[in-house]
């Protein structure tokens, strides 16, 4: 099985390879997303079964974020040196509401 990684200064994320095209042919094809094209090309040119995302291309934070509200991948914590499956997390806004920060969203681990 192929997979994506994407690492941050705080978690390292990972997504199955079929799941992150999957999700990126569909912004490609049906809503036009150039990024999307773009990353497709990156991630299928690379060889081996670990594929990092490009982390300069800030698109691919709206992936991460897309795929683990379908239960996607999994996210190391390099605080805590711990891993959890994205069922494991919930998400909630940032901000009060009605304003642009409450359309952020942040993970945090089930309780």
């Amino acid at each position: 099985m192929t997979t994506v990684i994407f690492e941050t200064d705080n978690a390292i994320f990972s997504f199955d390879l079929a799941d992150v095209i999957d999700l990126l042919s569909c912004y490609s094809s049906e809503h036009q997303v150039e990024e999307a094209t773009d990353l497709l090309k990156v991630l299928e040119s690379m060889p081996g079964d670990i594929r990092k995302a490009p982390p300069e291309n800030e698109f691919f934070d709206y992936v991460v974020l897309d795929l683990l509200g379908k239960g996607k991948g999994s996210i190391f914590c390099k605080t805590c040196q711990k891993t959890y499956q994205a069922k494991q997390l919930q998400s909630f806004p940032l901000g009060g509401a009605g304003s642009d920060q409450a359309k952020h969203r942040k993970w945090k681990k089930k309780v």
